[in-house]
């Protein structure tokens, strides 16, 4: 019923459905272009071990909002091959939950031309862009299903 509705709308203006074609081919192209990065970068950059130094924690959301419950991202440090410096990464990913435990070792990728350039295994957040993907291809099909 819904999706007639909004069919039927993108029929009787031409403006909105250029609107949700743009909308649609920017939020594709956004998906796109971060997974190509993300693969890109993983492709170039050099494995090593790392450990954990911490989290930083922080409120989820705003002050006096419903639900804002603490989440945390993980500090680490590592040694980039062929180098007696370490290196000291903060990520900006925030989770619930604390997945490593202060002193563990995990795999570090990261860029060897620039060393603060890191990430752990399981930085990139993959369901955040493939959604975007399937939200913009629903669109584009709810645009060709509409007539001229």
């Amino acid at each position: 019923m819904k999706l007639n509705y909004l069919i039927n709308m993108i029929e009787c203006n031409p403006i909105f459905k250029i609107f949700l074609l743009l909308v649609c081919l920017g939020l594709f192209g956004f998906g796109v272009w971060n997974i190509m990065n993300y693969l890109n970068f993983k492709n170039k950059a050099l494995e090593t071990k790392g450990i954990i130094l911490g989290y930083h924690s922080k409120r989820k959301g705003h002050q006096g909002t419903f639900g804002n419950p603490i989440v945390h991202a993980p500090a680490f440090s590592y040694k980039p091959i062929n180098s007696m410096d370490s290196v000291k990464i903060q990520i900006h990913k925030h989770r619930k939950n604390k997945k490593y435990k202060i002193g563990q070792l995990v795999t570090v990728y990261y860029n060897p031309n620039k060393t603060k350039t890191a990430l752990l295994n399981d930085s990139f957040n993959w369901s955040l862009y493939i959604g975007f993907i399937v939200v913009a291809i629903i669109g584009f099909y709810i645009v060709l299903k509409s007539r001229p």
